[in-house]
C-alpha cells in the first residue's frame, strides 16, 4: 500500500517506539534530513535505523 503525506510530521506520526526502519540515500546528497528531523521532533525512543550513508 502506497500512503502519499502531505507533511513530513505526518509520514513519522505511526512510527513507535523500538521499530526498525530503513533510510533510502547515499552521502550527504541522498540522506531523508527532512524526513529525520520531523522524526527527531517526536518522542520515539529506541528505533534501529538501517541506512548505507
Amino acid at each position: 500500500m502506497k500512503k502519499i503525506f502531505n507533511h513530513f510530521a505526518e509520514a513519522v506520526q505511526e512510527i513507535k517506539n523500538g521499530m526498525t526502519i530503513m533510510a533510502d540515500g547515499f552521502g550527504l546528497v541522498g540522506i531523508p534530513k527532512n524526513l529525520l528531523s520531523a522524526l527527531s521532533k517526536t518522542n520515539v525512543k529506541n528505533l534501529i535505523v538501517i541506512s548505507n550513508i
